[in-house]
């Protein structure tokens, strides 16, 4: 990785002083701009290889087969009539074992 940006700058003023006899702010430019290009090639390259590509988030049940009835999501929550959820009250704490 490292030496691709050397490869890039050392190619850049390759380029820069086969087409033209540069002076030495058009030459800093020249290695600015291709410094620039390095690092974010080495950014990019870098976080691909640390971190790869993320992981497909996992659910909690596998996915339904075509033709297939997902399981019924339940509520730990008393729904009323209409289907909306109530708040719980105290006669709807559960004891716990």
């Amino acid at each position: 990785m490292f030496a691709f940006g050397l490869e890039l700058t050392s190619g850049a003023l390759a380029v820069l002083h086969a087409v033209t006899t540069p002076g030495r702010v058009l030459e800093f430019a020249v290695l600015v701009a291709a410094n620039l290009v390095a690092t974010a090639l080495r950014f990019v390259m870098l976080r691909g290889w640390v971190f790869g590509r993320p992981e497909p988030i996992r659910t909690a049940a596998p996915p339904a087969e075509a033709g297939e009835v997902p399981p019924r999501q339940t509520s730990v929550r008393p729904a009323r009539p209409d289907g909306t959820e109530r708040p719980l009250g105290a006669d709807d704490v559960e004891e716990q074992a």
